[in-house]
């Protein structure tokens, strides 16, 4: 199984990498959406997108990666205190938090392959 990983934070991509790693997953990480975007969705079953990437949002990306690869499963993670984005990303896709989410992401990964 194969999980694409954006985020602008190299404490997230660390993290979470190691706990997809160790749950199974290929794991291939992006610091920015435009790179992710050259990295082709079809090639990846799931994706966790952060929300506020930094060259763009994470919902934009989402849709791009949606267009490429309909079934492509994708979940946010996020520090924003925005309501209004938290909502229009809900929306699209789950949302978790990067303070409290981190076994919510661990959870959604195990649930995504399994349903692979």
């Amino acid at each position: 199984m194969r999980l694409l990983l954006v985020d602008d934070s190299e404490f997230v991509l660390a993290a979470v990498t190691r706990d997809a790693t160790a749950r199974g997953w290929t794991v291939s990480t992006s610091a920015s959406a435009a790179e992710a975007r050259t990295l082709g969705a079809r090639a990846f079953d799931a994706a966790v997108l952060d929300l506020e990437i930094g060259d763009e949002s994470g919902i934009d990306l989402a849709t791009h990666l949606r267009n490429e690869n309909p079934g492509l499963k994708i979940a946010f993670l996020t520090g924003t205190t925005d309501d209004a984005l938290r909502r229009r990303a809900e929306a699209v896709a789950l949302v978790f938090d990067k303070t409290s989410g981190m076994g919510e992401v661990s959870r959604w990964l195990d649930t995504a392959r399994e349903q692979r």
